[in-house]
C-alpha cells in the first residue's frame, strides 16, 4: 500500500486590520481583541497575545464602567468608537507590515463571514452574561 505524506494544500490565514476594527464594532472589545490575538499566534508572537487578551479584558471592563457612570442623556456610543478606532490603528500598526510580507508567501484574509460569526458570538455571550448577572444581582443594584 502506498503512502502520501500530508502536505497543507490550504495557505495560512490571518485577519485584516479592517476585519479586527469591524469584529470590534459589532462584538465588542473582546471580540476585537481576540482577533488580534490570534494574529499573534499565527505571526509566532505568544506573548505580545497574552498581553493584548489581558488588555482587551481591561478594556472591556473599563468601558462597561464608563457606560454605567455616564449621565442618562449622553450617548453610550462615546466610549465604543474610540475603541473601535485604538484597535483599528493598532492593528495596523501591529500587523500591516507583517501581512504583507505574508502575502508574498501565499498567506490569505480569514473570511468576512468567520469575522462576523466570532463577533456574534462574542456579543451574545456578553449579553447572556449581562442577563445571567441581572438575574443573580437583579436589576434593582442597577438603579
Amino acid at each position: 500500500m502506498e503512502q502520501r505524506a500530508l502536505v497543507a494544500d490550504t495557505p495560512r490565514r490571518y485577519y485584516t486590520p479592517w476585519q479586527i476594527a469591524v469584529a470590534t464594532i459589532l462584538g465588542g472589545s473582546l471580540a476585537g481583541g481576540f482577533l488580534a490575538l490570534r494574529n499573534h499566534i499565527l505571526f509566532g508572537a505568544p506573548t505580545q497575545a497574552a498581553i493584548v487578551g489581558v488588555l482587551s479584558g481591561v478594556v472591556a471592563i473599563g468601558a462597561i464602567v464608563a457606560g454605567v457612570m455616564m449621565p442618562p442623556h449622553v450617548s453610550r456610543m462615546a466610549c465604543a468608537f474610540p475603541i473601535v478606532i485604538a484597535y483599528r490603528w493598532y492593528a495596523e500598526s501591529a500587523f500591516g507590515g507583517q501581512i504583507s510580507n505574508r502575502k508574498g508567501e501565499g498567506w490569505a484574509q480569514y473570511s468576512w463571514w468567520r469575522v462576523v460569526g466570532i463577533s456574534v458570538a462574542f456579543l451574545a455571550g456578553v449579553v447572556l452574561f449581562g442577563i445571567v448577572g441581572i438575574l443573580i444581582f437583579g436589576s434593582d443594584s442597577l438603579s
